[in-house]
């Protein structure tokens, strides 16, 4: 399949249809990508901006990542994200069309700065905490495939812990107390969609095995398990030392 070139149009775009394993990448990316993260967010979101063609050259200008995550969720055998139309068992991938650099050397510039210029924005700590906590409380599986890895999340979210009140995102003392007084605690644990699935499928095998009652349990009885098979020195326990004072 040959890329059709469009005539320069400087005022108009358009959306075209194309079959990803035909869009030529662009001589040189300096860019490099997370696929696993891309995978997960097209899986959960979808394709929800088009890649760019430059019509110049007829390459890619934006996108490299996301192809490159198309192709990998294809090779799995995964189901093709949402606005992914398949024809003929091939996926065909929204293009923007009608870029018409001026020259090549603007071309590369524009890739560049369409890297760049999202990077040097940063974050507003507060707000991007708030968030992230906000999407926690309504599970774990809300803050899949948003480009922060597990341990980053952890890491964020311990970071904004208020320990003054004993939880995250806790203002009114009256709150926090309830929490700290009550009996029921939650610990909650991050994982990609795949680990998820494996994860939960052993918990569920064990608590069958070990009659057990729920997730919880489980998870205690393993780490009894792990201390008992690995005990610590005695030399290392402060309780070991006061006991024989």
């Amino acid at each position: 399949m040959q890329v059709e070139y469009a005539p320069a149009m400087a005022n108009t775009i358009k959306i075209q249809y194309m079959e990803v394993t035909k869009l030529p990448p662009a001589d040189v990316n300096p860019k490099k990508h997370d696929i696993e993260q891309l995978k997960q967010s097209l899986q959960r979101f979808g394709m929800v901006a088009p890649i760019i063609l430059n019509e110049t050259t007829g390459k890619l200008v934006v996108g490299h990542g996301r192809k490159e995550a198309l192709l990998a969720l294809q090779k799995d055998g995964a189901d093709p994200p949402n606005r992914i139309r398949v024809t003929r068992g091939k996926w065909m991938v929204p293009v923007l069309r009608g870029i018409d650099f001026a020259s090549a050397e603007d071309a590369r510039a524009y890739l560049l700065a369409d890297n760049r210029l999202t990077e040097i924005g940063g974050w507003d700590s507060d707000a991007l905490m708030k968030e992230l906590q906000a999407l926690s409380a309504e599970g774990p599986e809300m803050l899949l495939g948003i480009g922060w890895s597990d341990k980053e999340l952890e890491k964020l979210l311990a970071e904004g812990q208020d320990f003054e009140d004993g939880r995250p995102g806790v203002t009114d003392q009256s709150e926090a107390e309830r929490f700290l007084e009550s009996t029921i605690k939650q610990l909650a644990m991050f994982w990609n969609a795949k680990d998820y699935d494996e994860v939960l499928d052993m918990l569920e095998r064990v608590m069958v095995r070990e009659e057990l009652d729920n997730h919880s349990a489980v998870l205690k009885w393993l780490l009894e398990q792990y201390c008992e098979k690995n005990p610590e020195e005695t030399a290392d326990d402060p309780q070991a030392d006061s006991d024989e004072d």
